[in-house]
């Protein structure tokens, strides 16, 4: 009977340390990815509710810029909002833009240079764990009436 509380003592230590490696991991990414200045962006899902998703952004060529996976959900309600014509919500240091999105992919680069600069290690441990910024879209914010 000992050896069985044993291996139940053993187990529960496994599911203990595996359970804190994940609460770890999960907290570094909070932290990496809250890291600096961080935007709000608002689209609608196809049901129409508001969804949120917290963005870093950049400003190069007198604009904001925004940095996504095409895969990921909040990139795909916002190209299905501007191919209908819908512009989206961006909340920046309190001030709330209606905006589109221009796809300029030869900005990349330097897009690119300015959030390395901007966010370090944060986003350099966000690219390593799966968000390769190399085939990152880099998206210009257009606010509604801008010239």
């Amino acid at each position: 009977m000992s050896v069985l509380a044993g291996l139940g003592n053993g187990l529960f230590r496994v599911i203990m340390l595996f359970a804190f490696a994940a609460a770890s991991f999960a907290l570094a990414v909070v932290i990496a990815s809250e890291s600096g200045e961080v935007v709000v962006l608002e689209t609608q899902s196809e049901a129409g509710d508001n969804r949120v998703t917290r963005l870093w952004v950049v400003d190069h060529d007198a604009s904001m810029w925004l940095r996504g996976d095409q895969n990921s959900a909040w990139y795909k309600r916002l190209a299905a909002q501007q191919r209908q014509g819908q512009p989206s919500l961006l909340t920046r240091a309190a001030k709330t833009y209606v905006v589109f999105v221009d796809y300029e992919p030869e900005h990349t680069e330097a897009i690119n240079d300015l959030m390395a600069e901007k966010y370090g290690w944060g986003d350099r441990f966000i690219s390593a764990i799966g968000n390769d910024r190399a085939i990152a879209e880099v998206l210009r914010i257009v606010p509604v009436g801008a010239e």
